[in-house]
């Protein structure tokens, strides 16, 4: 948890905005997706959503986009950095599902600094609509990266 702990309280205090802060979770989540055990044998290629060859719009509420081994096994993935006490609501939620329903998106993923989520965001995981999984602060604590090592390649305050 420390070195971790580490990389997130940068984050939080060095940063220089919270879209700064924003940019730099997305690239922990994006080297997270592609090194994790679990993860990283889901995904062939990930992408910012500025990368992604087949964006139609120059922002989005979608962050990384995730291709698996089939061609159109697309994941949209939305980052979320959030107080850890504090749970994430529906209204945090909504865009980056509109946004990924709208795209030929076969999944969706959430991954935030919090385990704790609103009951109406709850409500909106639980609908066949939508097939959302989930990472929370748990998981990125239980995964098989070794966070020292990883704090140790991104200097503090580097971007």
């Amino acid at each position: 948890m420390k070195a971790l702990g580490t990389l997130l309280d940068d984050m939080l205090f060095n940063s220089s905005s919270p879209t700064d802060q924003d940019r730099r979770f997305e690239e922990l989540v994006k080297e997270f997706l592609c090194t994790d055990a679990q993860w990283s044998s889901e995904f062939k290629t990930i992408w910012s959503w500025q990368d992604w060859p087949a964006k139609k719009e120059e922002t989005s509420a979608v962050d990384l986009v995730g291709r698996g081994e089939a061609p159109d096994s697309l994941v949209a993935v939305r980052c979320v950095f959030h107080d850890p006490g504090e749970p994430l609501t529906k209204a945090e939620i909504e865009p980056f599902l509109a946004a990924s329903l709208e795209a030929s998106f076969t999944g969706r993923l959430v991954v935030t600094t919090t385990d704790d989520w609103d009951s109406a965001a709850e409500a909106v995981f639980d609908g066949p609509e939508h097939d959302v999984r989930r990472v929370g602060l748990s998981d990125l604590l239980g995964s098989s990266i070794d966070w020292a090592e990883f704090a140790a390649a991104a200097p503090a305050g580097a971007h």
